[in-house]
């Protein structure tokens, strides 16, 4: 017993405990939930991020319009379709009618009238393969269109998506413009018929 601490009056010391370092469960949660709740409150201040369906979304759809008219291509010797008739002509190949209308265009009759303007001066008679340069030549691009089958000849070109406009070229590839880009449409120069035909 000689190992055994004993206070003045001679009575055993007890050890105190050590007081708790961590804290409790309830300490925890409560700390979690303030930086969530903080977190929600700067999350939109700190970090302004692109509008919901913006570019990403509208690039997409014109490269599905870009594929059904690859389609179109195809099963008519490689001919766009009439200028006039472009929605029609492409109806079944896409079968879809969100694919013509941007999800940043605000108007109210864009679900009838749609997003996109057809470039005049391609016709039915147009070749695809007879273009000098397809990725310069625009097909549909992002427009603030008047009438549901919209043909324009390139001053109604619309930046929609934070100064930028969509648009398709006729190889199929799609690309955003700044709103100072004016687009120009110009009749097209053909190459000589192929010999092969």
């Amino acid at each position: 017993m000689a190992n055994l601490i004993t206070d003045a009056a001679g009575r055993p010391h007890r050890p105190q405990p050590v007081p708790k370092v961590w804290p409790s469960l309830n300490q925890w949660l409560f700390s979690a939930v303030a930086v969530c709740g903080l977190a929600a409150v700067l999350w939109p201040v700190l970090n302004p991020g692109r509008p919901s369906d913006g570019p990403p979304s509208c690039l997409s759809k014109l490269k599905q319009l870009g594929a059904g008219f690859m389609m179109y291509a195809h099963d008519y010797d490689g001919r766009l379709p009439p200028a006039r008739q472009w929605r029609d002509a492409l109806w079944p190949y896409t079968k879809n009618v969100h694919f013509w209308r941007c999800p940043s265009d605000a108007r109210a009759d864009r679900d009838v009238v749609g997003s996109y303007s057809f470039n005049a001066y391609l016709d039915g008679s147009l070749e695809l393969d007879r273009l000098p340069d397809p990725a310069s030549v625009t097909v549909l691009f992002d427009a603030e269109p008047l009438s549901r089958m919209a043909v324009s000849r390139g001053g109604d070109f619309a930046a929609r998506h934070q100064g930028r406009g969509s648009i398709l070229y006729a190889d199929g590839h799609v690309k955003t413009q700044a709103a100072e880009f004016h687009l120009r449409l110009a009749p097209v120069k053909l190459l000589p018929a192929s010999r092969n035909r």
